[in-house]
């Protein structure tokens, strides 16, 4: 009797998992039958996508997974972002420097005679100013209007400084050109009963260049009607050339024709009525020049010369001082020329040369 034939079974549906190989690893590729679960993708599996199978030689490129921070240790924070420079105002660089350039004339402007120089910053104050206001890229006004400001009112008291300046410097010289020239501070002549400054008193001439005193005399001078100062000249060596080089060999030689002359010169401080008790300086006070006949002043040589005139110390009211003065003088000028004698640079008067 024949066998029957197996019932046919029904047939298996696949597993919606993916079929593993003979060795355990998935089977890359395997397609899945059935209906999708609930909630699947339609042909896909209810898991995602299954990984794709690496192409047989194909170099495999690692993940670029982020790297979590170590443990306890909180991620570093994003870096803030960068500023606009356009949200920040700009700086008003004009009004800025009018501000500090008014402060300085301004400054300027208040000292007497730098008022005459205090204007040219003043309206560079003023110009900065302006600019500052009229610009578009600057919004902060402040500064620029007080620049401004300080700019014109510096302006104004320059020249009104100025002004008072200058008129006090004329009237001062004007004063002094007036006494100087034997007038007063009215502008009357001195009277000439009323005592003047320093004066020279006439003794055997009157000490004039064609009338000098001789060699020898005291030349009394006064000093508001008081003595002042006695001074003599006494006999000059005309021929010194070899005293002022046996003094010190570093010491000139006087030029062809020409000679050193040693002068002796004494003075006797009495007292200053202008400031009493006061001492006085004799190098200083009394200036003594040779004369030509043509009018030709040779100064005084300050050669080292043996116990020089230069080198007396102050005097104390009623001292005297002696000492000797050098001059190199043409020979040929000596018999016709004097020794002018200046007394503070308001009085003088001449010596015969010899």
């Amino acid at each position: 009797m024949p066998l029957a034939p197996p019932p046919a079974s029904a047939p298996v549906s696949p597993s919606p998992y993916t079929a593993r190989s003979s060795y355990g690893a998935p089977s890359y590729g395997a397609p899945s039958y059935g209906a999708p679960s609930y909630g699947a993708p339609a042909g896909g599996s209810p898991y995602g996508p299954a990984p794709t199978a690496p192409t047989p030689g194909a170099a495999q490129v690692p993940s670029q997974a982020p790297t979590p921070a170590p443990y306890g240790r909180a991620p570093s924070p994003a870096p803030y972002p960068a500023l606009d420079s356009g949200a920040i105002g700009p700086r008003n660089a004009l009004g800025l420097a009018a501000l500090i350039v008014g402060l300085v004339s301004l400054v300027l402007a208040a000292i007497p005679f730098a008022a005459f120089v205090a204007w040219l910053p003043a309206l560079g104050a003023v110009g900065l100013g302006i600019a500052a206001l009229v610009s578009k890229r600057s919004t902060r006004k402040g500064q620029g209007i007080a620049g401004l400001v300080l700019g014109v009112v510096a302006f104004l008291l320059a020249l009104i400084m100025s002004i008072v300046s200058a008129i006090w410097w004329a009237t001062a010289s004007i004063e002094a050109a007036v006494e100087g020239a034997g007038f007063d501070a009215s502008g009357e002549p001195y009277d000439e009963g009323t005592a003047q400054d320093v004066q020279v008193v006439p003794g055997t001439t009157e000490g004039h260049r064609a009338d000098p005193f001789p060699i020898g005399e005291t030349v009394e001078v006064t000093n508001l009607g008081e003595p002042y100062l006695s001074i003599t000249i006494d006999d000059p060596n005309l021929d010194a050339d070899a005293i002022v080089a046996a003094e010190n060999e570093f010491n000139e030689t006087a030029p062809e024709g020409s000679s050193y002359v040693l002068v002796p010169v004494t003075v006797a401080y009495h007292d200053d009525a202008s400031s009493p008790g006061t001492t006085a300086s004799p190098w200083s006070d009394v200036v003594v020049s040779f004369e030509t006949a043509d009018g030709l002043l040779i100064d005084e040589d300050f050669s080292v010369i043996p116990q020089p005139f230069f080198d007396l110390p102050d005097l104390q009211p009623g001292e005297t001082g002696t000492g000797n003065m050098a001059f190199v003088v043409p020979d040929a000028a000596v018999d016709d020329g004097t020794w002018l004698v200046n007394v503070g640079w308001q009085a003088e008067f001449h010596y015969a040369a010899k």
